[in-house]
């Protein structure tokens, strides 16, 4: 959609006067438009536009199969029609400055999407073909209609183009140098768009860095981006470098989040973000639990095998109902400068150290001597600690 945006309106001098998305599916018998928007200060905007859609369904004599999200009837609304609600190709048009509406269908749930029951078996061709049929004959009334575009000029004042583009620098560094400016071609670019996944429409977005070692992220709403990065080695699929989490990595990479994952705040043009990654070893680590409260830690600080912070390191956290779940990078080798330990912290303070001790007979052992992540795992944190 940002790419068909892009080529025939956004790079161009004409321009779209109305963009119209679909959003059919088949296990429901109602169609109803809506506006992409729930900002009241643009829906007013759009009100002639829900009176004349309903004129044209009941025009046609179907006007209980129509149903207006726009200025509905007392007591529904947008969150009544679609619960949960819906990612449109509409919503991305008003965000990039078009006037737009989106005709769905409503009262199902879309419940088997990725699921093993969301298959063309399951598709009701007669409730979709009466959908279509439907559409059809409303758009081709409004199409004729003289009137339709009469308030669009008065709608386009408050409409800005606030889709950027986001240009993704992956580095590292040469040896013997401070500068990252050596490119990592072909890794792995990673960026939540949006919160959680609704009906099909994933919230990641993945990219490839090209032979400069940059990946454009085009039409990004404004707003903060957590967002990843990993080199990976195209024969084996092993994880080669990862984003430098260490004092000298967040002075090009900034502080990263909870989980380890880095941030974006999208707001002008143009948005560039450079990544330093380092080459890595990974160590799965599982079993992130409060032993007081049994909830998830989210939070891990990464120490030297003596205390101190790493020279490089990485690490990414996943967490559930049931505990944390991440991975641990460090630097490959045998020498105990790359030995690393955790603290991971919980709500009111250091819950759990995982040190990799080999006793306590005394001081020295209890304080243990780190992981050593070219040769060992760490596995499941809780019985460790």
């Amino acid at each position: 959609m940002v790419d068909f945006l892009r080529r025939h309106a956004r790079e161009r001098t004409s321009s779209i006067d109305l963009f119209i998305g679909l959003d059919l599916s088949s296990h429901g018998e109602q169609v109803v438009l809506w506006n992409n928007t729930d900002s009241y200060k643009l829906k007013r905007f759009f009100v002639p536009f829900g009176r004349r859609f309903t004129n044209y369904a009941e025009a046609l004599g179907r006007g209980k199969e129509w149903a207006n999200s726009i200025s509905p009837i007392r007591g529904m609304g947008w969150a009544s029609y679609m619960p949960g609600g819906l990612n449109t190709d509409g919503a991305i048009a008003l965000e990039a400055g078009f006037p737009s509406l989106t005709l769905a269908t409503v009262n199902d749930g879309r419940f088997a999407l990725d699921l093993p029951s969301d298959h063309s078996a399951g598709v009701d061709w007669k409730r979709l073909e009466e959908q279509s049929m439907l559409v059809s004959d409303v758009l081709g009334i409004a199409l004729d209609d003289p009137a339709l575009l009469d308030d669009i000029d008065e709608l386009n004042e408050g409409l800005k183009d606030r889709l950027r583009d986001l240009l993704v620098k992956a580095r590292t560094f040469p040896r013997r140098s401070q500068v990252p400016d050596r490119p990592v071609v072909g890794a792995l670019v990673e960026v939540q768009v949006e919160e959680y996944a609704v009906k099909g429409v994933r919230e990641m977005r993945y990219f490839r860095t090209d032979e400069r070692g940059e990946a454009s992220v085009p039409g990004l709403e404004l707003g903060t981006y957590p967002l990843s990065l990993y080199a990976i080695d195209i024969e084996s699929g092993t994880v080669t470098h990862v984003v430098d989490l260490s004092k000298r990595g967040q002075s090009y990479n900034e502080k990263p989040g909870s989980d380890g994952r880095l941030t974006k705040n999208v707001r002008w043009k143009p948005s560039e973000k450079t990544v330093v990654l380092f080459p890595g070893v990974g160590r799965p680590f599982y079993g992130l639990v409060d032993p007081r409260s049994l909830s998830s830690l989210n939070k891990i600080k990464v120490l030297t095998g003596m205390g101190t912070d790493p020279r490089q390191y990485s690490y990414v956290l996943g967490s559930s109902d049931i505990g944390t779940v991440g991975v641990l990078y460090g630097e490959g080798g045998a020498e105990d400068e790359v030995r690393l330990k955790i603290v991971v912290d919980g709500y009111d303070g250091q819950r759990l150290l995982l040190l990799n001790s080999e006793g306590s007979a005394n001081e020295e052992q209890a304080r243990g001597r780190g992981f050593l992540l070219g040769m060992e795992g760490l596995g499941s944190t809780t019985l460790q600690a």
